[in-house]
């Protein structure tokens, strides 16, 4: 009885000692100062290619600042500087007809004209007489069926002439129709928007940085032709990171946007000042309405901190940080 009354204290001793420092770890757990945590992130920006034309030429190194508009690298444009002076070519030529046709005709076309149809009036009263004088000489037997028939012939050519010409006088005093002025102005925007599609794709050879940031990677060297839609260039958009940290479910109503907040990050001997620009109304991981009562203090809400302080700007993406959590939560509604 003596040994196994030793067995059992034997047993027992490990389990009360466990049992005293699982109590004593969760009075320290529970003494500490709530906090959430989170990480730093930049707004990460891909650049894709536009086309499948070779890079010329690289003017910036990964790790650089750049500025919105400075270009990182340089696409063979040959082929499409082509297509915009061809763009060009066509637009020029649809803008200078529809300027001719709002002008309408000329004085000296209508001077022109109107000399034809002199002309070709005085030709149609020569062929009359002649006409005239053949039928009666037929009448008297002077002439033959032959001779009427090619007076008729030419008097008919010549009242077909200075019709031709009337009608082209009428069209020029007349002016251009409606109708005529609509179709050439359809075609002068449809030529202006093929110029401006053909101006867009040789600026995007071009490759520039589209907001202020650091250029974070260039996948392609001098000479590679990167297919349509491969991204040639990323950049880490904004001169500071920002912080993504989760907010407990009992702290969410207390935190709002606006409010300025400390960040700690391990290493850093001052904690790093911040603004909370954004937090989520949904929660994350798990729905709201598939948890319950005991279960929705485990919630997290995502929470956007912009950081404004000078420290930050050397920080990089994906350093931890903490937000600590000095407020009380709010009481629970049983």
């Amino acid at each position: 009885m003596k040994v196994l009354k030793n067995k059992k204290a034997l047993i027992l001793i490990p389990l009360l000692l466990a049992a005293a420092t699982g109590v004593y770890l969760t009075g320290l757990r529970r003494s500490e100062a709530p906090q959430a945590s989170g990480i730093l992130e930049r707004e990460r920006i891909e650049i894709p290619s536009r086309s499948f034309e070779r890079i010329l030429s690289i003017s910036a190194e990964e790790g650089d600042f750049l500025e919105k508009g400075e270009i990182i690298l340089q696409q063979d444009d040959q082929r499409a500087r082509a297509a915009l002076d061809a763009a060009q070519a066509d637009r020029d030529g649809a803008k200078a007809r529809l300027k001719r046709l709002k002008n309408g005709a000329r004085p000296e076309e209508i001077r022109q004209v109107q000399a034809l149809l002199t002309a070709s009036e005085g030709v149609l009263k020569e062929r009359e007489d002649n006409l005239k004088r053949v039928r009666e000489l037929l009448q008297k037997n002077f002439s033959s069926q032959a001779e009427l028939d090619s007076a008729e012939s030419a008097w008919k050519q010549a009242l077909g002439n200075r019709d031709e010409n009337l009608a082209r006088l009428d069209l020029l005093l007349a002016g251009t129709r409606q109708e005529e002025l609509d179709e050439a102005a359809a075609a002068l925007a449809a030529a202006s928007a093929a110029y401006e599609k053909a101006r867009l794709d040789l600026d995007e050879l071009t490759v520039r940085a589209p907001r202020n940031g650091q250029l974070e990677s260039l996948p392609f060297e001098e000479g590679a032709s990167p297919a349509a839609g491969q991204t040639l260039a990323v950049m880490l958009a904004g001169d500071q990171p920002y912080a993504r940290v989760y907010i407990p479910e009992a702290w969410h109503g207390l935190l709002k946007s606006g409010d300025r907040v400390r960040l700690q990050a391990d290493g850093l001997p001052s904690p790093l000042e911040g603004r909370i620009t954004r937090i989520s109304t949904d929660p994350v991981f798990t729905p709201y309405f598939a948890l319950n009562q005991s279960d929705r203090g485990r919630l997290s809400y995502i929470a956007r901190i912009d950081l404004t302080g000078p420290e930050s700007l050397d920080m990089k993406p994906g350093t931890p940080v903490r937000l600590p959590l000095t407020q009380p939560p709010r009481e629970k509604k049983p």
